[in-house]
């Protein structure tokens, strides 16, 4: 027997009690990192490019947050089927080692690619695979061949998009506490107690983790964090959406759930999609660095790292909660109006004023310039000059009329 049993009764308080064991790990662990890191120089250091933090920073908090995870979920082991998650462990241990390699010595995105897809393969070989679309598009079940391709697909752009929203202090952790903390809870309500374990030891890691890392930050997460939670979302997230399949998840959500992953990751799947778009469209590899990414375009507007990290997390909660509105609607509509609602709502390269001066520019230009004409009386009636006035008042009349022409 394990520290705990799986006694029916006690199941809702297993998550917290993992949660609090995760937390205290991670949180406990991180200064030991810290100085590890610093006396072996395995540190952050700022220039003027793209790394602009003040301090030279270790970058290894994702040992933290994965050590905090392995123990708090071994601890549960016995507790309601933990066990069957030993695939995804294997997962993580191949992310683990790849990350951290890529923190200490820098390895190629050809390397990190084949490592996630190597842990990609352990789990869908223990049998995980997307196999319904729920109506998106208006597709259901989808086969065997589409199915893992597209499971594929699905982890790495999660995987991918997750590492890119780590950019500033504090974002892609509590990013990663909304998006697990709703899973957590989804699967709670549905009696999936050993999914809502490792939601809630995640939850539970990322929060000791960002006592360090939230603005001014002491720590970053690095490509081992990075990689270790995107995947642990993308495993999630196809989770839910094949529980929705199975008819298991709860009644009130079940036809919203393929709609409603996408609000709970909208804000790295946006960042990603936006920022490929525009360096498409500069003619550039989307894999370039750059700074088109959502936390950038808020720091240009003066907000902090703190206050975009919470900004961008309560818009995070706000999109899941607009879904969570309309859980009985046509599932196209409610994409339609998830993809509206974000354009909306987030940066757009200037798109929106682009629409906006579109719709109302003529409105706009006989106000300028009937204000340029008010000048030009104004000026005129302060004009000494000799030359005739009636004259001079008709062409720079002309002149107002042709340069807002």
């Amino acid at each position: 027997m394990g520290l705990f049993s799986s006694h029916t009764n006690l199941l809702f308080v297993y998550p917290i009690a993992i949660f609090i064991m995760a937390g205290i790990v991670s949180y406990f662990s991180i200064p030991v990192v810290i100085t590890i890191a610093k006396s072996k120089n395995l540190v952050d250091v700022p220039d003027q490019d793209r790394k602009r933090h003040q301090k030279i920073i270790p970058t290894l908090g994702g040992i933290a947050i994965y050590a905090s995870i392995v123990i708090s979920l071994s601890l549960f082991s016995e507790v309601h089927a933990v066990k069957s998650l030993t695939f995804l462990s294997g997962a993580l241990a191949i992310l683990f080692f790849i990350g951290l390699k890529d923190d200490i010595l820098v390895i190629s995105p050809l390397k990190k690619l084949l490592g996630q897809l190597s842990a990609v393969f352990l789990v869908v070989i223990s049998g995980l695979h997307i196999s319904n679309l729920g109506g998106v598009f208006g597709v259901n079940n989808i086969s065997l061949w589409v199915g893992v391709p597209l499971t594929f697909f699905a982890f790495i752009v999660i995987i991918n998009a997750y590492n890119l929203i780590d950019g500033i202090d504090g974002l892609a952790g509590l990013i990663g506490v909304v998006a697990s903390s709703a899973f957590g809870m989804f699967f709670l309500l549905n009696k999936e107690y050993a999914l809502a374990l490792l939601s809630f030891s995640l939850v539970g890691a990322l929060t000791g983790f960002l006592i360090h890392n939230f603005s001014p930050a002491t720590i970053f997460m690095g490509d081992t964090g990075s990689m270790i939670v995107g995947f642990l979302l993308a495993y999630q997230t196809i989770k839910f959406v094949e529980l929705n399949v199975t008819h298991s998840v709860h009644s009130y959500l079940s036809h919203a759930a393929p709609i409603l992953v996408v609000a709970i990751l909208i804000v790295p799947l946006y960042d990603t999609l936006r920022v490929f778009i525009i360096r498409a469209i500069d003619g550039r590899s989307p894999f370039d660095a750059g700074f088109e990414h959502i936390h950038h375009q808020f720091l240009e507007m003066g907000l902090s790292h703190r206050g975009i990290a919470l900004t961008l997390a309560a818009l995070n909660v706000g999109f899941i909660a607009l879904i969570l509105l309309f859980p009985k609607a046509n599932v196209n509509l409610l994409l339609a109006g998830l993809i509206a609602t974000t354009l909306i709502v987030f940066p757009t390269k200037g798109m929106k004023r682009w629409i906006i001066f579109k719709l109302f520019h003529k409105k706009y230009e006989k106000v300028k310039l009937y204000k340029n004409i008010q000048q030009l009386e104004v000026d005129f009636q302060h004009d000494d000059q000799s030359i005739d006035k009636t004259q001079r008042k008709n062409k720079a009349h002309k002149e107002a009329y042709e340069n807002v022409g």
